[in-house]
């Protein structure tokens, strides 16, 4: 199984040991500070489907772009074992810090685990 399905399966599980191993495989890290700092973004990232149903507040999404600057630091600390995000999922991230900013405002709680289950059908 390709990564980015086997990550989506693990969160639709909502499996947290196996989506940290799919975040790593994914992101092509190796064992150490800046994989474990990677995952963990990955993880808050997808906390919305995790512990679904969600409200996205001003705060998660904050905390979220805060998370991304610890990343770097991480990465100009401990450049063994970083890669690169692939591009597609930079990309990704900036659609998503515009889009939960909007969902933050709306202030509404939603099943976004039935949305992703939705979205992406196994």
């Amino acid at each position: 199984m390709d990564p980015e399905r086997s990550l989506l399966r693990r969160l639709r599980e909502r499996d947290e040991r196996a989506f940290r191993d799919a975040a790593a495989r994914l992101l092509e890290t190796e064992p150490g500070p800046y994989e474990d700092a990677a995952c963990a973004y990955s993880r808050l990232a997808f906390e919305p489907v995790f512990a679904s149903p969600y409200r996205i507040t001003r705060a998660y999404t904050t905390g979220l772009a805060k998370q991304v600057m610890e990343l770097k630091d991480v990465a100009l600390k401990h450049l063994r074992g970083t890669a690169p995000f692939p591009p597609d999922l930079v990309f990704l991230n900036r659609l998503q810090f515009g889009f939960f900013s909007v969902l933050a405002r709306l202030d509404a709680e939603v099943d976004y685990h039935r949305v992703e289950t939705a979205f992406c059908p196994r």
